[in-house]
């Protein structure tokens, strides 16, 4: 059974990747010109930011769908976190490639490239930084024991 928290969850964690990934661009892009500050960059960053919630959004759903099965998989706590950090941050590139096949024949590009540790660099901090609401998914039995919801 899905629940309010687990998408509440994943989409908080989603947002966060979205917000870091156009800042990670614009420091990995802006360092190369030398310059740091402009109404370009903050444009840039939007730009980003709109063209990354619109390209990422089937990402949330296959996010939501691995974190229910991991939810529901018979493994210990940190196990599970650690599932969930290895296929979340492996999800991009997988993407990405499959993007390459259908569009490109397979070539991939330095920029692709960057973009592809950029995005993959986003979605790792974003589930470190996130790491604490992952083991907040606990309740109170009547007993007053913690168990996991995870």
């Amino acid at each position: 059974m899905i629940k309010w928290k687990d998408i509440l969850h994943v989409f908080n964690t989603w947002l966060v990747a979205n917000l870091l990934h156009p800042l990670f661009v614009f420091i990995g892009w802006g360092s190369m010109e030398g310059e740091w500050f402009g109404a370009d960059y903050v444009s840039f960053y939007f730009l980003g930011l709109i063209f990354s919630l619109f390209a990422s959004f089937p990402l949330l759903i296959i996010a939501l769908l691995i974190f229910l099965f991991i939810r529901k998989a018979e493994l210990p706590v940190f196990s599970k976190f650690g599932s969930w950090v290895f296929l979340v941050t492996v999800m991009p590139v997988t993407v990405w490639c499959i993007l390459f096949v259908i569009i490109d024949d397979g070539e991939i590009w330095h920029e692709e490239t960057e973009m592809i540790i950029f995005s993959t660099l986003a979605v790792f901090v974003s589930v470190v930084i996130r790491f604490r609401q992952f083991f907040n998914h606990a309740t109170v039995n009547n007993k007053g024991e913690r168990q996991w919801l995870i």
